[in-house]
């Protein structure tokens, strides 16, 4: 029991309102209390705070109320976090892109980045997202009227010159290629026509995280947008990898052990199927994919977050 004043020491502040308030906590309330004082049971303390992203940086699909089908994902399979420099990626999109189209200023770039994600890590829900990869992209002011026209003619394109420039000894290969207009739709509720209403209006700045979901089949990816979306996500379509690929083309594309990555947040041609990324050691390449209750260990589909 310790002395006197240590006893007094360890109930100070323990008033009546208090005592009473801790029994109410117990299951069966003083029954419990009992209970635990007789050794029949243990008190077991944990965080109240039920935080949506573990301490890898994926999200945990019980705490997000996922019921679609989900697998543990291949931890072989991985994005290393690079070095970025601002200036260098700047440049690397006023490179890639068309003559002309509008990116932020380096200086502006820094400042928003940094300035998202210090406000997101002060969530706790969510930010260990950025313990796992996460990249610095530029968006370019551009219009999206058909998704089809500017993933044709905008963004693999792009792409593909980065990818090229990497590796020349490399195939890129758009397995829909001509086969893009007219047949993509963007999935409503999962916060992609934010980015696409963002770019319309003028060059913009995002935290892309590229495989937060890996072994989320496509179908779990869109569920855990329902309490995402709360936390200022938004989920990937085709333009967030691209771009990513062009700014980071051997981190995103640079062997055959990067994961797969899923663009939940359209569909391609009917609502049972969308597209994805793949990188090997030969190629990368991109094309649709139906069954999207399927969980593969290796795919992922990737969140943004808007600076």
């Amino acid at each position: 029991m310790g002395t006197a004043k240590e006893v007094l020491d360890s109930l100070r502040g323990l008033d009546g309102p208090t005592v009473l308030a801790l029994v109410e906590k117990f299951p069966d309330g003083r029954d419990g209390v009992r209970a635990v004082l007789r050794g029949e049971k243990e008190i077991v303390l944990k965080d109240a705070v039920c935080v949506l992203v573990d301490k890898n940086g994926r999200c945990i699909p019980a705490h997000l109320g996922v019921t679609s089908a989900v697998c543990d994902e291949n931890r072989d399979f991985r994005v290393k976090q690079p070095y970025m420099n601002y200036a260098e990626i700047s440049g690397r999109f006023i490179e890639f892109f068309p003559a002309g189209t509008k990116f932020v200023e380096v200086n502006e770039l820094r400042d928003r980045a940094e300035a998202a994600k210090e406000r997101f890590l002060k969530d706790a829900l969510v930010a260990n997202l950025f313990k796992r990869a996460h990249l610095l992209l530029p968006l370019p002011q551009h219009q999206v009227s058909d998704y089809g026209i500017s993933l044709q003619e905008f963004f693999l394109p792009a792409a593909k010159a980065a990818y090229k420039q990497k590796f020349p000894e490399r195939q890129f290969k758009n397995y829909r290629d001509g086969d893009l207009v007219g047949n993509f739709t963007v999935v409503p509720d999962v916060g992609h026509e934010k980015l696409l209403a963002t770019m319309a209006e003028s060059p913009g700045v995002c935290w892309y995280f590229p495989h937060p979901l890996q072994g989320f089949s496509v179908q779990a990816q869109r569920e855990a947008m329902a309490a995402l979306l709360e936390q200022g996500l938004l989920l990937a379509g085709v333009i967030e990898p691209a771009l990513g690929i062009v700014g980071f083309p051997e981190t995103m594309a640079g062997s055959f052990n990067t994961p797969g990555y899923d663009c939940p947040a359209v569909n391609w041609q009917s609502a049972g199927n969308s597209f994805f990324f793949e990188a090997n050691d030969d190629e990368l390449y991109c094309n649709d994919t139906g069954n999207l209750g399927r969980a593969h260990d290796i795919y992922s589909g990737g969140l943004v977050l808007l600076g």
